[in-house]
C-alpha cells in the first residue's frame, strides 16, 4: 500500500501549474466579455434620454397651442414648409441633443379626401433627435 502511495501523489507541480493558467485564462475571458457588456448599456442610456427630451420637448410644443398661437407666423407651431426648424436641449446627465422638427400642415382628411378648412388644418410634428 505504501509502495502505491509513493509511486502517485495527489499532483505534480506541472499540474498545478497548468491548471492555474487554464482558470486565469478562463477568467480573463468571462471578465472580458462582461467588460463589453457596459458601452451598451451606456448607448441604451443615452437612447432612452434622448426619447425622454424629445417627449418632453413634444409636452412644450403642445402646451403652445392656444386660439391666438394658431396662427402666429413666427411661431413654434408654424408649418415650415419644408424647411425643419433646430433647437439643442441638454438632459440630465448634462448631454446636449439636437432636436430637428418639421410642422406640417394637413390639407385633406385622409379617410374621406375632404379638404379641411384653411383656418382649423390640423399640424403634424415630426421630430428626430441627435444623441
Amino acid at each position: 500500500m505504501k509502495a502505491l502511495r509513493n509511486q502517485k501523489g495527489f499532483a505534480s507541480f506541472v499540474e498545478v501549474v497548468v491548471t492555474a493558467i487554464i482558470f486565469v485564462l478562463a477568467a480573463v475571458g468571462i471578465l472580458a466579455s462582461l467588460s463589453m457588456i457596459q458601452p451598451q448599456g451606456t448607448e441604451s442610456t443615452e437612447k432612452l434620454e434622448a426619447a425622454y427630451m424629445a417627449k418632453g420637448f413634444m409636452e412644450e410644443l403642445r402646451t403652445t397651442v392656444t386660439a391666438d398661437s394658431w396662427n402666429d407666423t413666427s411661431g413654434d407651431l408654424w408649418p415650415t414648409g419644408g424647411t425643419p426648424k433646430t433647437t439643442t436641449v441638454t438632459g440630465p446627465s448634462g448631454k446636449t441633443y439636437t432636436i430637428t422638427y418639421e410642422v406640417t400642415e394637413i390639407t385633406a382628411n385622409p379617410d374621406s379626401g375632404n379638404a379641411y378648412p384653411a383656418d382649423i388644418r390640423p399640424r403634424r410634428v415630426d421630430v428626430s433627435i441627435d444623441y
